[in-house]
């Protein structure tokens, strides 16, 4: 801003952060969060409010004869579909319509690094926020975090297949090292844990290490969090100065919480389930007593247990094509907006099998003989019962691979 300000350029910036350090000295500053009669669109991601301000600009061009009559912005909500579903805010509202409508032109992949990198990561034909979560933009994400954003930009602006292929495959590159330095990390972290079990008795988790990736920490920070169950902070520690990100659990805001730790902290911001940080290393062991002492005031002592809000009860013959129809009518899910959860009763597991390092795959039938595949991300086969009947949440869904659709039970938790 200083270098742009000297050079005599005008700056918009748009933004949908919560501020907290005060305002850079821009032209123009587009941000619905520093205005509380904006309360409707606090829930834009950055990209949402930057298509706004494309859409102001075009509606103001045309009534004033500027021209844009032929200029299409809906060719665009392609780019608002990914940046909305992987900024991780609240699939409501407008959010809700931007998504939905941008999903159609995703699966449309009339630009090129769009059909090179669902080429790539293996996404089917017809794009849904799933795909987008767990498939587009960890890649695209992977390219600011370890490497070159520009990777991302020229994918997405590329004008030929061959072109974008190739950087495709630079983002396919950068999401295998991501997931290598996460792992390391995690594993390093998990270990310190289990050396520490006191550790384990806190509300809270601070942890740091001098050669933690600053690309990776968030998403450490977040599978922490998940499988702990209380808010985590991942810091990467660059000589003295400690780079941090954190999240949130459901009854702890990340902000308020560290507003009231700011006398030891340099810089932050974000959002009330996620945030960045930053401080002198020296301040950590403060700051991890400080966050836990406060985490116990906000929890009064007890953080409420992990809790599965269950739509309805259901067995394998309900799941016919009217019910993926009905299903289809409440996408795009994502945060806020979560899959359905059912509970299946009774179910034998059959041809129980590993997939990949720490998933799990087979088929369950039920007293009735009916039987569906069915995956669980995140459950290696020794966490599931080892003898009797199960007891099943689950999400069911379509699996489209090389041309066919077959339905399949996506596995979140299981009792006997």
């Amino acid at each position: 801003m200083d270098a742009a300000k000297k050079l005599g350029i005008d700056v918009i910036i748009t933004d949908h952060h919560e501020t907290q350090n005060g305002l850079p000295e821009a032209y123009v500053i587009v941000n619905p969060k520093l205005d509380k009669k904006l309360e409707s669109l606090h829930i834009l991601s950055g990209v949402g409010i930057a298509f706004k301000l494309g859409h102001g600009f075009i509606k103001y061009g045309r009534s004033k004869g500027y021209g844009g009559e032929r200029f299409d912005l809906k060719e665009g909500l392609d780019l608002v579909a990914l940046g909305t579903v992987a900024d991780i805010v609240p699939l409501t509202g407008e959010n809700r319509i931007l998504v939905k409508q941008g999903l159609k032109v995703l699966s449309r992949q009339h630009r090129p690094g769009v059909m090179a990198l669902c080429e790539a990561s293996g996404c089917q034909t017809t794009i849904k926020s799933t795909e987008i979560t767990f498939a587009l933009a960890p890649r695209i994400n992977a390219a600011g975090r370890l490497g070159d954003p520009l990777a991302a930009f020229n994918l997405l602006t590329s004008s030929n297949i061959v072109e974008a292929s190739h950087y495709a495959q630079i983002l396919n590159d950068y999401n295998k090292l991501r997931q290598e330095k996460e792992d390391f990390i995690l594993n390093e972290a998990t270990a310190v844990l289990a050396l520490n079990p006191d550790m384990l008795d806190r509300l809270s988790i601070v942890l740091w290490g001098e050669d933690w990736h600053q690309g990776v920490i968030g998403i450490v920070a977040s599978r922490l969090s998940k499988l702990y169950n209380r808010p985590a902070i991942i810091f990467s520690i660059k000589g003295d100065v400690a780079l941090g990100s954190g999240r949130s659990v459901t009854g702890l805001n990340l902000i308020e919480i560290l507003s009231e730790c700011s006398s030891l902290l340099d810089r932050f911001g974000g959002h009330p389930m996620a945030a960045g940080l930053s401080m002198k290393s020296a301040n950590l062991p403060e700051f991890m007593a400080s966050f836990e002492k406060l985490s116990q005031k906000n929890f009064e002592e007890k953080i409420p247990p992990q809790a599965l809000d269950i739509d309805g009860e259901i067995e394998i013959g309900d799941l016919d094509p009217e019910f993926f129809n009905s299903l289809e009518n409440l996408e795009p899910f994502g945060h806020s907006n979560s899959q359905p959860l059912f509970l299946f009763r009774g179910l034998q597991p059959i041809k129980l099998s590993p997939a990949a390092a720490v998933h799990s795959r087979g088929y369950l039938k039920d007293y009735k003989n009916a039987s569906i595949p069915f995956i669980a991300f995140n459950k290696p086969v020794s966490s599931f019962p080892s003898s009797g009947l199960w007891d099943v949440v689950a999400t069911p869904s379509m699996n489209y691979y090389n041309g066919s659709s077959n339905r399949q039970l996506q596995i979140v938790d299981v009792s006997e």
